[in-house]
């Protein structure tokens, strides 16, 4: 990868030689849809100086979409998120099951200790979604490298345990400050939400410490909020987009009888999985786009 000390010059850290030597190729160009900056202070960049330009954004979102889709980390994500299909496979066969025999108080029976019993394995749960951020950091090396060494979905999340704890720290603590600031009116939580969202990414991609984490997130929030509007606002769009479908989708199951136990957990599965890849993909597109325009990595181009 490359860093900030490499803008302006060759990668061997050697100045030109001038005369009739052709200049060096970088291979580290910007990706397709615009031009990356060479050093912190080039303004060349269709989103830099808080420029809101939502198409380059999206020209982003579909570069790094295209870089994921066929990789090991996409697949790593989508399987972790399996496990709670899993779960919600089991639980929906057995009301189903029960609905047949005993009718929909059986099933509703079952339901509540499924639900229980999920409530004792929400720390299973949590854990998925730590291990998902993990993949934070092959996702972003695939976009600023081109490539990732490791082939296999299992042996990259094993290969990224090590950020399992810090990542986790993180996460607890922008829960407790989202939520005390929740309390406090609702708004304050808002605004910590939006200043500290960047903190887990610097954490698994960038390797800085977590309490340094949540002061460069502020930093980098305040001085790119465009991006972060941008990465907020396309969240919130497919959220409410899979609810609305996924809202459908039950009114809908709800006429299918005792099927509709199996039914109803694979609707959700697909509507909450997909919310989760869109913001994976927008994660590692926007926040890395602020890592270019604060000088940290190129995008390299395909």
């Amino acid at each position: 990868m490359t860093n900030g000390d490499e803008f302006g010059g060759n990668q061997s850290g050697e100045q030109p030689s001038g005369g009739d030597n052709p200049p060096s190729h970088d291979p580290h160009e910007g990706v397709e849809g615009f031009q990356a900056p060479t050093r912190p202070e080039d303004h060349s960049h269709p989103l830099a100086d808080n420029n809101f330009d939502v198409g380059a954004f999206f020209e982003i979102l579909k570069t790094t979409a295209m870089r994921l889709k066929d990789s090991p980390v996409l697949i790593a994500v989508i399987g972790l998120a399996a496990i709670s299909l899993a779960w919600g496979l089991l639980a929906g066969t057995a009301q189903m099951f029960t609905a047949f025999i005993a009718g929909d108080a059986g099933a509703g029976a079952v339901g509540m200790l499924f639900w229980f019993l999920g409530v004792l394995l929400y720390p299973v749960m949590l854990g998925v979604t730590v291990l998902q951020a993990t993949l934070y950091r092959p996702a972003s090396q695939l976009m600023f490298d081109g490539s990732i060494e490791i082939a296999s979905p299992i042996d990259l999340i094993k290969a990224n345990l090590g950020l399992a704890l810090p990542l986790a720290l993180t996460m607890f603590l922008l829960f407790m400050v989202t939520g005390i600031g929740m309390l406090m009116c609702i708004l304050p939580g808002i605004v910590a939400a939006v200043l500290f969202c960047q903190a887990p990414y610097l954490v698994a991609v960038r390797d800085v410490g977590v309490i340094d984490a949540f002061k460069q997130s502020m930093e980098r929030t305040m001085a790119h909020w465009h991006i972060v509007a941008m990465v907020i606002g396309v969240n919130l769009m497919v959220g409410i987009a899979m609810s609305a479908i996924t809202g459908c989708g039950s009114f809908i199951t709800g006429f299918m009888g005792p099927l509709a136990y199996l039914a109803q957990p694979i609707l959700s599965w697909v509507g909450t999985t997909t919310i989760v890849i869109v913001g994976f993909i927008v994660t590692i597109a926007g926040f890395g786009t602020i890592d270019e325009l604060e000088g940290i990595d190129i995008m390299v181009q395909d």
